[in-house]
């Protein structure tokens, strides 16, 4: 009889929470045989079973994997965090899931922002100084004669080439920012996922360590050489042009 009712209502009938077991009921009975008394819960399905019905619980083909614990520890600790291994524990993967995304939000994020901005700095101050020393060498070759005019445009040329390669490799660093910032984004927006989880469907591999090697590119350093006039007065071409400007980066 009791068997065919459980089959239409579902494994076990309506479940007790904690504090109706606790609130002045001192025997509660059996979910499956509703006529022993009940010492064991079961976490999985929620029922409270007798000792003989735990058995048979724990061997049946579809109930076998069950996690079975005492009724006194599930009505002291329902969430039985204690009972589970530690680094499987619910509490402490969210408790790391919330440290970790802290960090992104405290650290990570804001260095790398930082970082983005330091580098489109590095352009504009390669362009300000590039520009200077345009203004420089124009006012240079002003008192050059013609047939110094074909060495300033490639001394100009040189140095634009320079500076827009030294731009592109710094637009690179840029982008490798960026898409760790949003990788770190979405990271984000994942954990966020994860600690909206049930607490049964927390595991190890939901957490994943920020690593500076991981999350760091290699940035680029530059140096823009000035340019050096040389003296009108001197007998050789190189001399009066002077030193070519370039930059250079690595």
């Amino acid at each position: 009889m009791s068997h065919r009712k459980n089959k239409n209502k579902g494994l076990f009938r309506s479940k007790k929470t904690p504090t109706e077991i606790t609130e002045g009921q001192h025997f509660l009975e059996c979910d499956n045989c509703e006529t022993k008394p009940a010492q064991f819960h079961c976490k999985t399905c929620q029922g409270h079973l007798c000792d003989d019905c735990r058995k048979i619980h724990e061997t049946k083909r579809l109930t076998q994997g069950h996690v079975v614990i005492l009724l006194s520890d599930y009505v002291a600790d329902p969430v039985g965090c204690h009972l589970e291994e530690e680094d499987q524990c619910a509490c402490k993967i969210k408790q790391r899931l919330k440290a970790e995304r802290k960090e992104i939000d405290a650290y990570w994020l804001p260095l790398l922002e930082q970082m983005r901005d330091e580098e489109r700095k590095k352009q504009s101050c390669i362009s300000r100084k590039v520009e200077k020393i345009k203004d420089k060498v124009e006012e240079h070759f002003d008192n050059i004669i013609d047939k110094f005019t074909e060495l300033k445009n490639e001394s100009l040329i040189k140095l634009e080439e320079d500076a827009e390669n030294a731009s592109d490799a710094i637009d690179k660093t840029i982008d490798e920012i960026e898409d760790k910032i949003e990788l770190l984004g979405n990271r984000d927006r994942e954990i966020e996922d994860y600690l909206d989880e049930e607490y049964e469907a927390m595991h190890e591999g939901m957490c994943m360590p920020n690593k500076e090697g991981r999350l760091i590119p290699k940035r680029v350093s530059y140096e823009v050489h000035k340019f050096c006039p040389g003296s009108l007065d001197a007998s050789c071409l190189l001399q009066v042009f002077g030193d070519r400007p370039y930059v250079t980066w690595q």
